[in-house]
């Protein structure tokens, strides 16, 4: 039984770790076009365009970090509401 509880985890781990590289996924593309925007506006206006990315993604990334940390979050209580059920079941 302990096995097959730990490949039950680890099931649901797999799960909620393929959700959050499709979210990470998702998230790139909603960026980056804000990003090349960003980067090329920044290097018209002289700044080195190393840096102008850089500042780009961070603020890029931190203007999408509400919506992309809930989707996380929901998935992460799927995982561990499964885990749990799966540990219940094997009594645990």
């Amino acid at each position: 039984p302990i096995v097959q509880m730990r490949e039950a985890e680890a099931a649901a781990r797999r799960t909620h770790n393929a959700k959050v590289s499709a979210l990470k996924k998702e998230r790139a593309a909603e960026m980056q076009p804000m990003i090349d925007a960003a980067v090329k506006r920044d290097t018209a206006k002289g700044m080195d365009p190393i840096v102008a990315q850089r500042d780009a993604r961070s603020k890029a990334r931190a203007a999408a970090r509400k919506d992309f940390d809930a989707k996380v979050q929901a998935s992460r209580a799927e995982r561990d509401a499964a885990i749990a059920e799966i540990r219940k079941k094997a009594g645990r």
